[in-house]
């Protein structure tokens, strides 16, 4: 009964390590895609331009507020500018 619970939980952890290392690369060339001119930021004219076409591909309503209210947050240094580290980090924020 031990042997099954250890090995039920050795799955358990690999999974979430798993999900973690899934969702790190999802964020990561979430970034990559976003940073149009590929300067290693993503501004936010090229933030708030993916949030709109990301909309209109799910065919959902724009809030161009909203979307602006999003990067202020994820711009720690209020440079308007969202570094990969900044990005990285407001995605584990979630």
């Amino acid at each position: 009964m031990n042997k099954c619970i250890a090995l039920a939980l050795f799955f358990a952890i690999c999974a979430a390590v798993q999900a973690e290392e899934n969702s790190s690369e999802y964020t990561t060339n979430l970034f990559k895609l976003m940073d149009v001119n590929k300067d290693g930021k993503v501004t936010r004219s090229e933030f708030v331009a993916y949030r709109r076409e990301r909309a209109k591909k799910d065919r959902k309503s724009f809030d161009s507020k909203a979307a602006e209210q999003e990067f202020r947050k994820k711009d720690q240094n209020k440079d308007n500018a969202l570094t990969r580290e900044e990005f990285m980090a407001s995605a584990k924020d979630k």
